[in-house]
C-alpha cells in the first residue's frame, strides 16, 4: 500500500511541475500531497503527517486566490509558515523533520507568489531537500518520484522560461503520439502560432 500510493502521489507531483499555468498546478499539487498523506501514516511520521494536511489546506487557500486572481497578503504568508512550525514543534520526533519542514516553507513562500518562474525554481528546492528527507526516511519509491519531480522542474523551466514556449509540454508530448493525419492538422495549427 506504502509502494503504491507513493508511485501514484509522485505521478501527481511530476505532472504538477510540467504545467504552464499556476491554477493547474496547484490543483495537481493538492492530489498528490492527498495521496502522500497515506504514505506518510503508514511510514509512521507524525510530523510530515500533519504538515501535508497543512499544505493541503494552504493549496486550497492559495487555488481560491488564484481563481479570483488576488495576490495573498503578506499577513497569510507568515500565518502560514507560522503554522507550520508549530505544527513541527508539536509534533517533533527526530531532527529529520526539520528537512520537511524546510522543503514546506520554501514551497509555501514560491506558491504564494505569482510568477510561475518563481515556482518552479521553489520546486526544484522543495524536491532537493525532499530527497535528502526521503533517504533518511527510507521512503525509496520517493526518493526516485522526488528524482524525477527534478528532473521535470528542470525541463519545465527550459521549455517555458528559457526557450519562451506557449504550447503545453503535456500536449506536445501526446503530439507524438496521435496518429499521423491529426499530427499534421496540430502541426499546422503550432506553425499558426
Amino acid at each position: 500500500m506504502v509502494i503504491a500510493s507513493q508511485i501514484v502521489s509522485v505521478l501527481f507531483s511530476i505532472f504538477s511541475r510540467l504545467q504552464k499555468t499556476k491554477t493547474k498546478s496547484l490543483i495537481l499539487l493538492l492530489i498528490s500531497n492527498t495521496i502522500n498523506i497515506i504514505s506518510l501514516i503508514l511510514l509512521d511520521q507524525a510530523a510530515g503527517t500533519f504538515l501535508t494536511v497543512a499544505t493541503i489546506i494552504r493549496t486550497v487557500i492559495f487555488f481560491l486566490y488564484n481563481k479570483f486572481n488576488l495576490k495573498p497578503s503578506i499577513v497569510t504568508l507568515v500565518t502560514f509558515e507560522l503554522s507550520f512550525i508549530i505544527i513541527t514543534g508539536v509534533t517533533w520526533s527526530s531532527s529529520v523533520d526539520m528537512l520537511f519542514l524546510l522543503g514546506v516553507i520554501i514551497l509555501t513562500f514560491a506558491t504564494w507568489q505569482d510568477n510561475m518562474f518563481v515556482l518552479r525554481n521553489g520546486m526544484i528546492l522543495n524536491s532537493t531537500i525532499l530527497i535528502a528527507y526521503n533517504i533518511l526516511v527510507g521512503a525509496y519509491i520517493n526518493i526516485i518520484g522526488e528524482l524525477f519531480c527534478l528532473i521535470a522542474a528542470i525541463i519545465a523551466i527550459i521549455y517555458y522560461d528559457i526557450y519562451k514556449r506557449t504550447t503545453p509540454i503535456i500536449k506536445r508530448l501526446l503530439y507524438y503520439v496521435k496518429p499521423r493525419r491529426k499530427r499534421k492538422r496540430l502541426r499546422a495549427r503550432l506553425r499558426k502560432r
